[in-house]
């Protein structure tokens, strides 16, 4: 049995990553939502799941009290979540078959695993708000971030015929790129026809409406991210 640990689900991009990819692959789990920052015990409980108090967590096995049982395998950072189920479980969705395909998809999802530091500071994904106009006020640097997703998703786009990055199916670099798809729903950024409409491919899909759905229906609240404060807590993935 597994076990899928996420945060709050308007604010947290990493755990919808791996939320998304188990929808997309078929793959049954049961959630476990630990909404951050709310109670003063929040970082104990998911520590329970992952050492450095982050989500999202997996576990591939029993809990119990409500923590991963002795000898259940724990799984954390949604690259290791993702690659873990697809060595262990049959899935719908990995990476293109044809190899130069494939290695571009892996780039494309390490780039954004790694970088797009401003894009994740200064443009914070906030699913259930409306905030136009920020691209204005970012800095030169998340600027420069914007233009490189702008390009390679064009690229992508131009290359494969759509609706996904690399063709008709969708892929782990969608899956990995969906949170950005919606930070610039959020915040209006502007893109290309068919930027825009690789956007609204992402959230046309079942599970990323159910995403938005339940994200809408929280009750949490993060002033900091709310407010656009820089120095985003790294818990938020």
């Amino acid at each position: 049995m597994l076990t899928l640990v996420v945060g709050n689900k308007n604010y947290s991009s990493w755990s919808l990553r791996a939320w998304l990819y188990l929808e997309e692959a078929g793959v049954p789990f049961t959630e476990l939502r630990i909404p951050l920052f709310q109670g003063e015990d929040w970082r104990e409980r998911v520590r329970a799941f992952h050492p450095a108090g982050r989500l999202p967590a997996l576990v591939d096995g029993p809990l119990e009290e409500g923590v991963p049982a002795e000898g259940a395998v724990r799984v954390w950072d949604s690259g290791a979540i993702i690659e873990y189920v697809r060595a262990t479980r049959e899935t719908k969705c990995g990476w293109p078959e044809e190899p130069r395909a494939m290695a571009w998809a892996m780039s494309l999802a390490a780039e954004m695993h790694g970088g797009f530091l401003g894009v994740r500071a200064e443009l914070p994904m906030n699913v259930r708000a409306s905030k136009p106009g920020r691209f204005e006020q970012l800095s030169a640097k998340a600027r420069l971030e914007v233009e490189r997703i702008r390009a390679m998703w064009g690229e992508c786009l131009a290359a494969s015929g759509g609706p996904y990055l690399f063709g008709e199916a969708m892929t782990i670099a969608d899956v990995m790129y969906a949170p950005v798809a919606s930070r610039f729903r959020t915040y209006a950024i502007e893109l290309a026809p068919e930027l825009e409409a690789y956007v609204e491919a992402i959230h046309a899909r079942p599970a990323m409406k159910r995403w938005v759905e339940e994200a809408a229906a929280e009750e949490e609240h993060l002033p900091f991210v709310d407010a656009l404060k820089s120095d985003l807590p790294p818990a938020l993935g």
